[in-house]
């Protein structure tokens, strides 16, 4: 499956879906953007916190950011958007996994972009996938989530880079055309394609004429 395909198929993903899909990335994107507000905020307290709240918020959001992708995954495999899972990894025993391997993956991107920029990008696309990995397996194991990401990212990391570089035009569209509340949810949606085909495992939207051919 080609990127155009990946996209196509996100498309079809979202028919119907829209709202609901946008719902639950912007709850994840508020949220995040709590420590940003108080830091702008005229108590002196909050704003010598900001820091600290950062810390905080960037943690306990880590669960939500799987759970953001478990959305998607569940909307592209039965064609019905459930907001609840959103928060799922807080109950299904994949925190303090997803936690332990997120932390330690934003910490070789820090040390790589602190080294020389390109192994911070370098790490960045190795472990991309480590989302949906826990999405699919809540069980897994910090350590093995991180093998099997970068396993499927080895030899695809270029095409990520196109893949994102795709969406270029969209996000610009979406200051004078297109509402971003179209442009997030279709480029999510995209993005499960594009883990199902790199995973060697294309998946396919309800939606989808029965009779595409999918290499």
């Amino acid at each position: 499956m080609k990127n155009s395909d990946c996209k196509e198929q996100g498309k079809k993903t979202i028919q119907g879906n829209i709202f609901i899909s946008f719902l639950v990335i912007a709850t994840l994107v508020i949220i995040q953007g709590i420590p940003s507000a108080l830091a702008e905020s005229d108590s002196s307290v909050l704003t010598s916190l900001s820091g600290l709240i950062s810390l905080a918020v960037f943690i306990l959001t880590i669960p939500m950011q799987v759970g953001m992708r478990a959305y998607f995954i569940r909307l592209t495999e039965s064609g019905q958007g459930d907001y609840k899972n959103l928060f799922v990894p807080y109950k299904n025993g994949s925190m303090e996994e997803a936690i332990k391997a997120k932390l330690l993956v934003t910490l070789y991107i820090i040390l790589g972009t602190i080294a020389l920029i390109l192994p911070g990008i370098y790490m960045l696309l190795k472990y991309s996938m480590i989302d949906y990995v826990f999405a699919e397996n809540p069980e897994i194991t910090y350590k093995d989530a991180m093998k099997e990401a970068a396993d499927i990212m080895k030899d695809n990391k270029g095409r990520l880079v196109a893949f994102f570089f795709s969406f270029i035009l969209w996000w610009i569209a979406c200051i004078v055309v297109f509402p971003i509340v179209y442009v997030a949810p279709y480029y999510e949606a995209s993005r499960v394609q594009f883990y199902y085909s790199v995973k060697k495992n294309p998946l396919v939207s309800p939606e989808a004429d029965t009779d595409m051919n999918i290499q």
